[in-house]
């Protein structure tokens, strides 16, 4: 849009991912643009050891895309629940909205919660989902749910496309083409619950060490302190 362009051509600038950061720089090549993701502070999160090893697989998608009035294509979850209910690939949480008609013995909602009760919800899982499917503005995005994720313990699995996951986590995820590579991949980790475990701690570790909002405050003081 005309004003972006206008604001950001003369302002210093703080955005929440690389894409929207690289974006701006064509219109921005003498003034900052710094990146801040979506990383919650310290005070944000539970104090949580380190994550247990489960016997049983269960994944977990937050978010309240059900409570939507429109369908929006860049998040678009059409057909997750139906893969759960389908394949042998562990139990679905869905934390954000409620819907007790494909409520199941594998597919669980558990509506609007506050945050700390999600992260209750989280650590019993092993597997976050970020799986909308592919669009083209998905190179922009950085959900901060992925980040409650990982600081509860559970291995993001996102689609491909969403780039800034990938980079923020430092390659700590799996990335997926669609939903039958999802399947493939979920049924993968299933067999494989001590490789699981080994990622879901090193995800954890480093996000740990690297993805709290302390780490980044001094971008936000330097480039206030650049216009001062």
């Amino acid at each position: 849009m005309e004003w972006e362009r206008e604001i950001v051509s003369k302002h210093p600038t703080i955005t929440v991912s690389k894409g929207i950061a690289d974006e701006l720089r064509k219109y921005n090549s003498a003034n900052k643009i710094v990146v801040v993701p979506n990383v919650p502070m310290k005070n944000e999160i539970p104090q949580l050891d380190k994550p247990v090893y489960h016997n049983e697989i269960s994944s977990v998608y937050m978010g309240s895309d059900g409570l939507a009035l429109y369908s929006y294509p860049n998040r678009d979850i059409s057909g997750l629940i139906e893969i759960f209910q389908d394949n042998t690939i562990g139990n679905l949480q869905i934390v954000g909205w409620d819907n007790k008609k494909q409520e199941n013995s594998k597919i669980k909602f558990h509506g609007y919660i506050s945050r700390q009760h999600a992260f209750k919800i989280l650590i019993q899982s092993s597997i976050g989902l970020v799986p909308w499917k592919k669009h083209w503005s998905h190179s922009y995005v950085n959900p901060n749910k992925t980040y409650d994720y990982v600081h509860s313990g559970l291995l993001v699995v996102c689609i491909s496309d969403l780039k800034t996951i990938y980079s923020s986590l430092g390659g700590n995820c799996i990335l997926v083409e669609d939903y039958d590579d999802l399947v493939q991949k979920l049924k993968y980790l299933s067999d494989n619950k001590e490789e699981l475990y080994k990622k879901r701690l090193q995800s954890f570790n480093f996000a740990k060490d690297n993805l709290i909002w302390e780490k980044y405050d001094n971008n936000i003081i330097n480039i206030y302190n650049s216009i001062a």
